[in-house]
């Protein structure tokens, strides 16, 4: 019987899981490149993690290799632990690669003018149905959401009684329900109420919206802008008009972190901190409170 490696069996059902959620996965080839990996050192099986981990990890030299092997392992293991598996031995690497990426944080002027130049560019398309990706854009900024989230969300996350969407199982396998500013649920409910099917809440032609397509609208209205910024820089910009406009309203610190990493969707307050980029005594007062009741809270990676 031909030898497979340890994760051969798996991928497949993995990689369908992760498109449910929204998921592209265009580097696929890097789960089967560890699992060629572990064939060739004589790894079959699941039974020793360890010894997978110090093959992939311990014993790579080069350390864009670890990190690519890591981040592969950490996703199937949350995968594995969700089927059923347990005791899986993953040590916390951290890379020595540091990045010097900071987001662009728009003025008010500046978003403005990115919403007016996106509805001219949808107003005059000749696609009847791109005036959706306005739409799709105003959602991620009024709720923070990351791209994958809100093209995966379903007519029936959306809850127009409570004004609320729900985001089941993303990144890290959080599930949350947040609430919608009523400026963005009456937008939404106009939206709903022109629709003729009730699959996924963002459709063209009774198919999915893709990446593809956001992104491409995306490089076309920022061809007709003087400044540049990512899709993704519109969560951190939620992030920091939440934070400071919470702030303005006496709320206190601690609770205004507390409630947006919830909000966020993510599982540590480490990395809500990154998406508040700006210098702030009122932040960092906010992480100093935080690590009275988590440790290592306020720690920077090294």
């Amino acid at each position: 019987m031909e030898k497979v490696g340890p994760f051969k069996q798996i991928l497949n059902n993995f990689f369908k899981y992760k498109r449910s959620l929204g998921y592209k996965y265009n580097k696929i080839n890097n789960y089967f490149l560890i699992d060629e990996i572990l064939l060739k050192n004589k790894i079959y099986d699941l039974s020793d993690t360890k010894k997978i981990y110090e093959v992939l990890i311990e014993k790579e030299t080069n350390e864009n290799c670890k990190i690519r092997n890591y981040n592969c392992l950490k996703q199937l293991y949350k995968y594995l632990e969700i089927i059923g598996y347990k005791d899986l031995y993953l040590k916390e690497y951290k890379s020595k690669i540091v990045s010097d990426f900071k987001p662009t944080i728009l003025t008010t002027k500046q978003l403005n003018t990115f919403f007016k130049t996106l509805d001219t560019y949808c107003k005059n398309s000749k696609e009847k149905e791109d005036y959706i990706y306005s739409i799709i854009f105003r959602l991620l900024y009024s709720s923070g959401l990351r791209i994958s989230e809100c093209l995966s969300l379903k007519i029936t996350d959306y809850s127009k009684e409570k004004q609320t969407i729900f985001i089941y199982q993303s990144k890290d396998n959080v599930t949350r329900e947040i609430p919608l500013s009523n400026s963005m649920n009456q937008i939404l409910k106009s939206y709903i109420s022109t629709k003729k099917n009730n699959n996924y809440l963002f459709e063209i032609n009774n198919q999915k919206i893709s990446y593809k397509q956001v992104s491409r609208i995306f490089k076309e209205v920022l061809k007709k802008l003087n400044f540049e910024f990512r899709i993704h820089d519109l969560r951190h910009l939620f992030s920091v008009t939440t934070f400071n406009n919470l702030f303005k309203k006496k709320y206190d610190e601690y609770w205004i972190l507390f409630y947006l990493h919830i909000y966020l969707g993510h599982k540590n307050w480490k990395s809500t901190e990154n998406y508040l980029q700006f210098t702030s005594s009122h932040l960092k007062k906010a992480v100093n409170q935080c690590s009275r009741f988590y440790r290592n809270v306020g720690e920077k990676d090294e």
